[in-house]
């Protein structure tokens, strides 16, 4: 008889989750628009959260994505102001519990950088971080 499956939690969704809980970063950009997909017609700005690497820790319980966060137009102020204050937030995890997960902390790999869509014209700001978030069931 095999092993139950232990399926660790979805990342994207409980980080999701969490910065949507967060008031100072809905002050600044509604709930709905913090996602891991853009929208084909997007309403900007827009928070992009996307697991780009990471193992388990402990095989099956604990997991420690990488997880980048590209905060997408707006002014380039505004797109800056809201990475700092997406930044704050995840910096500030400290076991945050959310329906998907608990997220026992958080730390920076690359902050807050400059990397603007150029294909459109004109350009559309975009400033894109990476984190190592703790989580587990």
């Amino acid at each position: 008889m095999p092993n139950p499956l232990e399926i660790m939690p979805d990342d994207e969704l409980a980080i999701i989750q969490y910065l949507r809980g967060v008031p100072e970063v809905t002050a600044l950009v509604p709930g709905t628009r913090i996602t891991s997909d853009l929208p084909d017609k997007p309403i900007y700005p827009v928070v992009l959260i996307q697991r780009v690497g990471g193992t388990p820790l402990v095989w099956q319980h604990i997991d420690e994505p990488a997880i980048q966060i590209d905060v997408v137009g707006g002014t380039r102020y505004e797109c800056k102001k809201l990475a700092l204050t997406v930044r704050a937030a995840i910096l500030s995890i400290a076991n945050y519990v959310v329906p998907e997960a608990v997220l026992s902390s958080a730390y920076e790999e690359v902050g807050p950088a400059w990397l603007p869509d150029t294909i459109p014209i004109p350009p559309i700001p975009r400033f894109t971080s990476r984190y190592r978030v703790l989580i587990h069931k």
